[in-house]
């Protein structure tokens, strides 16, 4: 791209006879890590617009001001996207979406896309519907990668564990679930032109145990066990889910029902394999007493907050 400085922080950037930009100089990786992740998951990375969705309105408000961060002459449209799973009249749904993303976000929504419910949509149901926040200039495409491109980089090369679980966690606001009831584990979702990115770049670098299950042609998942978990706890226990407060709570609630969990909170009897697991990762030492890592991360589980 070409480039000229405005100022000491903003540069003006050009590319061909695409639409101009003004972007923010005066950023760090670890200020942008977590947003990144979130747009690796749920942001386009090709074609002629940029977007980025979000399902809640504390994504919508933190999506909104990262963008605005880094793109300083943002002009971005806001789009619900909407499963009008109650069949309610379309023009009612419309201003009862306009009138409470206005009234959460601040915003004034341009476009609506009311859809008609299918099975699979029932069960994944949002309330006040998907805000799609896109702006139609193809350099903000060409940014956002180059950006995505650095950050992997300084990940791999600098074996930076702190810019991994920040981007993790981000891919995990947009592509991360918790399927079971009292299992405690996570599950990212992804394609195969991504997922090497995942295993090889962030989890490698994370040093985070996974299992990878193929699901489909172009589409695999990675599921992260209870253990591990807990083994990373101390780099997870902020950043997780922080966005979407509804699985927040969900995820801890599982977390807490596992084995491992209540045994480190002494509230249940450990098996064999648990102790084992225990010793292995210094949570007690030979002789199964406890360490200040043990004591450490009871702490944390007790003070967790949704």
């Amino acid at each position: 791209m070409e480039y000229g400085f405005i100022g000491k922080n903003s540069a003006i950037v050009f590319k061909g006879n695409k639409n101009l930009a003004i972007i923010n100089m005066n950023v760090n990786f670890s200020n942008i890590a977590f947003y990144l992740g979130a747009y690796f998951a749920d942001g386009t990375k090709k074609g002629n617009s940029w977007a980025i969705s979000a399902s809640t309105f504390e994504q919508a408000k933190y999506y909104l001001k990262m963008h605005n961060f880094l793109i300083k002459d943002a002009k971005p449209e806001f789009t619900i996207s909407y499963t009008n799973i109650h069949n309610l009249e379309e023009n009612e749904v419309k201003t009862n979406l306009a009138t409470v993303w206005q009234k959460e976000i601040g915003i004034k929504v341009n476009k609506f896309r009311i859809r008609k419910p299918t099975g699979k949509s029932i069960s994944k149901w949002n309330e006040w519907g998907t805000l799609v926040i896109k702006e139609h200039r193809q350099i903000l495409l060409d940014i956002y990668n180059a950006l995505l491109n650095l950050l992997i980089k300084e990940i791999l090369t600098k074996r930076d564990k702190n810019l991994a679980f920040d981007f993790l966690c981000g891919v995990m606001e947009g592509d991360g679930c918790v399927p079971a009831r009292k299992r405690g584990h996570i599950v990212i979702w992804t394609n195969k032109r991504d997922i090497h990115i995942l295993e090889n770049n962030v989890l490698g670098v994370a040093e985070i145990k996974f299992k990878r299950i193929t699901e489909k042609k172009n589409k695999y998942s990675l599921r992260i066990g209870a253990l591990e978990i807990l083994r990373n706890f101390s780099y997870l226990k902020d950043k997780i889910f922080v966005l979407y407060p509804k699985r927040r709570k969900l995820f801890f609630e599982r977390l807490k029902t596992v084995g491992a969990t209540k045994f480190l909170l002494g509230n249940h009897k450990s098996t064999s394999r648990v102790k084992s697991w225990l010793k292995s990762n210094s949570f007690c030492d030979e002789n199964y007493k406890i360490t200040e890592k043990w004591l450490k991360l009871k702490n944390d589980l007790i003070l967790l907050r949704y």
